[in-house]
């Protein structure tokens, strides 16, 4: 059921999920493309707020709590993002053949994501998702308490 909270953690969600893929490119090698980063991380960032975040909101918990579900939902979608352009890897990999069997390229989203995850591993990128995930975390359960 739609609520003020879960409309509130898509859109600030939303927010947080573009202003990273904007971020990413800085850390990202220069021969990485990165075309669909921006809508596909919002879009994903933005339905983990609506499902995790803003369904949470508002439910007699303390503002720490909210901030506490932000990061976790904010992590989340970071691993939910890398798990979309891990599939994407691997189904081009497929299209060429690469992989002999279903399993084989079902293994190969894994090693996409072994091969993706440590471009991650950067101060600033790990800041901007965890504290932004802990404000926008805050702000729902706010819109959670002041809109029920």
């Amino acid at each position: 059921m739609p609520t003020a909270a879960k409309l509130v953690g898509a859109v600030l969600f939303g927010l947080l999920g573009a202003g990273l893929a904007l971020y990413l490119p800085a850390i990202l090698p220069e021969s990485m493309p990165y075309g669909a980063l921006l809508p596909v991380s919002a879009a994903v960032a933005a339905l983990c707020g609506w499902m995790i975040a803003g369904a949470a909101a508002g439910r007699g918990r303390s503002y720490a709590e909210g901030a506490a579900t932000g990061a976790r939902t904010a992590v989340t979608a970071a691993f939910a993002v890398l798990f979309v352009f891990s599939v994407e890897q691997m189904l081009a990999l497929a299209f060429r053949r690469l992989y002999d069997g279903p399993v084989e390229a079902v293994i190969g989203i894994f090693e996409q994501m072994v091969k993706l995850a440590p471009l991650l591993i950067d101060a600033g990128f790990i800041a901007l998702l965890v504290i932004g995930g802990m404000v926008a975390g805050a702000l729902t359960e706010g819109a959670g308490r002041r809109w029920r």
